[in-house]
């Protein structure tokens, strides 16, 4: 299998990278990382409305996971990316600067309330520090995504359920949310130094709170504005809703993914 590095505007094989990358063709260090989706968002939070909403179901379509450094590499040929890797845009509060420096191609179907850990893949990374990470929305597909025809999350980016409580009322929800397409998301957070020894999992989460920042997927969302005139029944979010643009808008920020170490390093 080939790997790519996106490098301004040109595709790279990760082979053509290591010979390039140092003199005489040696090879740079790489460490073959395991990540992991692992459940993130099923303990109910509030909103800045008040709502406490609980998931029973959060998907989310992504792919292409890449892994960024905002320092040096901790190797002897490790000025290669300041050549051929562009630097991403900052975000304020996360290591978002960074440069790529591992990756793991494919497309994925994250869940952040499921109830058992399930691997992504083998992630390529360079020894060094690692302080973020990256990676682009795509829409769900029946083949890729193993799913039914009914699913409603098919052909869309995301499939938010589950309930919103407030003074004791409770209103059911689900919101599909479309992004565009190869949309990419800068800056998530990562705080790992991987090394050659290094024998860990990183775990992908998906996040409906912003603890830091004090910032919910649903701010500004009133559930009771969003019920049918009777007042009462279930709310549905759709594109082309102002909802569903608020909700968009909202997963597109970094702040709601993070990843971290599952395991502790081996040596």
């Amino acid at each position: 299998m080939k790997y790519f590095f996106r490098v301004t505007g040109v595709l790279i094989t990760l082979g053509s990278v290591l010979v390039l990358c140092s003199p005489g063709g040696d090879e740079p260090e790489i460490v073959l990382v395991e990540v992991a989706n692992v459940q993130g968002a099923r303990v109910p939070e509030q909103t800045d409305l008040g709502w406490m909403v609980e998931f029973s179901s959060f998907r989310l379509a992504i792919r292409d996971l890449e892994f960024t450094t905002q320092g040096e590499t901790h190797s002897r040929r490790e000025r290669w990316q300041d050549r051929l890797i562009a630097s991403a845009v900052a975000h304020p509060g996360h290591y978002a600067g960074g440069e790529v420096i591992g990756e793991l191609p494919g497309d994925f179907l994250v869940d952040a309330c499921r109830e058992k850990t399930a691997p992504l893949g083998e992630a390529r990374l360079l020894v060094g520090d690692y302080n973020g990470f990256n990676f682009s929305f795509r829409k769900a597909t029946a083949e890729e995504d193993d799913l039914d025809e009914t699913d409603a999350l098919l052909h869309h980016t995301a499939l938010l359920e589950g309930q919103a409580t407030r003074d004791s009322h409770i209103v059911p929800f689900q919101a599909i949310i479309d992004i565009e397409d190869n949309t990419q998301l800068i800056g998530a957070s990562l705080d790992v130094f991987v090394s050659q020894d290094t024998e860990a999992t990183l775990g992908f989460s998906l996040l409906a709170k912003d603890k830091n920042e004090q910032i919910h997927l649903f701010d500004g969302i009133d559930f009771d504005t969003l019920l049918p005139s009777t007042g009462s029944g279930s709310v549905v979010i759709a594109p082309g809703d102002e909802a569903h643009n608020r909700i968009m808008k909202a997963l597109s920020k970094h702040n709601y993914y993070q990843m971290d170490v599952m395991e502790e390093e081996k040596k």
